[in-house]
């Protein structure tokens, strides 16, 4: 099986990804400043794709610890987003809105009883969120993350930091880059519109397309 991860055309996917949703704020949104559900969706899934861009740079970088701590912010994000799409959240959103430093932390058990109620497999969101959070907060494990991170950069050639690097290019990125698509392109019941269809992102949906052949069943329901 080939790799998905292309770093130049991640970034393409994203600049065109943002493109769809600043037109979605401007066209639908008043500018996203209409307070509405939509508009809290948009706000959050820009915001994931522009960490997730700062994800890959670091990635790019080898800065291992830096490019992990990017990683769990995104993935709070993009969960963020993916429960503001569900009709059931617009209290949330509401409050989002009103109280702008507040009310960031998605409601990952909304998400998962709606995933339960539409046939989807069970949710590995909640481990590979707690993962990234053991290793973005000054924990031991963190630490030591870091003290390879330095030793690569003062000459240490043992090829840990290439190594974890490679893992999660290949392995994390595509399946993120998948799922943020996946929260524009997914029309469940009981999940708002975002009115973008695969035509208006198409170097996305050819990636999505091919990241789907790969790797049937990805998504269900």
């Amino acid at each position: 099986m080939s790799s998905l991860y292309d770093y130049d055309e991640f970034q393409k996917c994203l600049f065109e990804l943002e493109s769809a949703l600043s037109f979605i704020g401007l066209r639908d949104c008043k500018d996203l400043q209409d307070y509405t559900q939509l508009s809290a969706a948009t706000y959050a899934l820009l915001r994931a794709t522009s960490l997730f861009r700062a994800f890959l740079v670091l990635l790019e970088a080898g800065l291992m610890d830096a490019s992990d701590v990017m990683r769990r912010a995104y993935w709070e994000t993009w969960m963020l987003r993916y429960e503001f799409r569900l009709e059931d959240s617009a209290r949330h959103a509401k409050l989002w809105h009103q109280a702008k430093h507040k009310h960031g932390i998605p409601e990952v058990s909304r998400v998962k009883s709606y995933e339960d109620g539409h046939g989807r497999k069970a949710s590995t969101y909640g481990a590979a969120y707690g993962g990234l959070s053991e290793v973005s907060h000054p924990t031991k494990s963190a630490a030591e993350n870091s003290v390879v991170t330095v030793s690569a950069i003062h000459g240490d050639k043992s090829g840990r930091v290439e190594h974890a690097r490679e893992t999660i290019a290949h392995g994390d990125a595509p399946s993120m880059m998948y799922l943020l698509i996946w929260t524009i392109f997914s029309e469940w019941p009981g999940m708002i519109s975002p009115g973008i269809e695969p035509d208006d992102i198409p170097q996305s949906a050819a990636f999505y397309a091919e990241y789907d052949r790969q790797n049937p069943g990805a998504i269900t329901g």
